[in-house]
């Protein structure tokens, strides 16, 4: 047995070793993420930038630094907004696993609500994140990246803490959110890129019909119909198109779908 941390519960636990496994190099996801392929190459040249020029076995860096202050300004911060399911958690999970990196995930529900609470679990969770070389993932961050206000002190004091945490974080973090018009001027300025994510279109859609199908097909659970499925999906992308783009299934709505589809079909 050895002693390992669960992500999950943030606790320790007494572990056994035979299940355990080293973090592989994975592209499979990656490749098949449906996103822009704009979005996908500035995230991929800005990954490898970092990981090219600092070892996170020894914490040395050996690539761009531009603060004044040594310790400053030395990570990575891209923020991903747009609608929910269309593939921003997904873009930061299959990140992770294209450089063998484990993802922590964070919410604003692990941080507490005062800022001394706040503080005290950014350094914990930034300095494990840092120590073994995680991908940081904030989801739904809305909370901070809003703008500031002048009467709501208890928030901007949140907001301060958050800020200088950012600042002195070495390793890469995805912020993801919904919203992304009254984003803080302080953040606009500390973040080296955002992403706006559209609603999915049909190229993006019948991919990832295909793969699910593709997936089932070599798995052969069911009986499947790969043409018949995919021309009933795009009649259905057609029917809502008509009626309001609005209206149109994201991603986590396909996969629930498919889901339900093949349960239905097993039974």
């Amino acid at each position: 047995r050895v002693f390992g941390f669960i992500l999950r519960s943030r606790k320790w636990a007494s572990l056994h070793v035979d299940p355990l496994k080293p973090v592989k190099e994975d592209k499979y996801g990656f490749d098949r993420l449906k996103i822009n392929a704009v979005h996908k190459s500035v995230i991929q040249g800005l990954v490898q930038t970092h990981y090219g020029g600092r070892s996170t076995d020894t914490q040395e860096e050996d690539g761009y630094g531009f603060d004044i202050v040594q310790a400053k300004g030395k990570g990575l911060i891209i923020l991903l907004h747009g609608a929910p399911g269309v593939g921003k958690t997904s873009t930061a999970e299959c990140v992770a696993a294209l450089y063998a990196k484990t993802l922590f995930p964070i919410t604003c529900d692990d941080l507490g609500m005062t800022p001394s609470e706040v503080e005290e679990h950014l350094d914990f969770n930034f300095q494990l994140a840092e120590s073994w070389g995680y991908v940081l993932l904030l989801d739904d961050a809305d909370v901070f990246l809003a703008e500031r206000g002048h009467s709501d002190v208890k928030r901007n004091a949140l907001v301060s803490v958050f800020l200088r945490a950012l600042e002195y974080y070495r390793g890469i973090r995805f912020l993801t959110t919904n919203r992304v018009g009254t984003i803080d001027e302080a953040f606009k300025s500390r973040i080296h890129v955002r992403l706006l994510y559209g609603t999915l279109d049909w190229a993006q859609i019948q991919a990832i019909w295909e793969s699910y199908i593709d997936k089932l097909i070599s798995q052969g659970r069911v009986e499947t119909n790969k043409t018949s499925i995919v021309a009933y999906a795009e009649e259905l992308y057609n029917r809502q198109a008509a009626n309001n783009a609005k209206n149109q299934w994201n991603g986590r709505q396909l996969r629930n779908a498919f889901q339900t589809a093949v349960a239905i079909a097993e039974y």
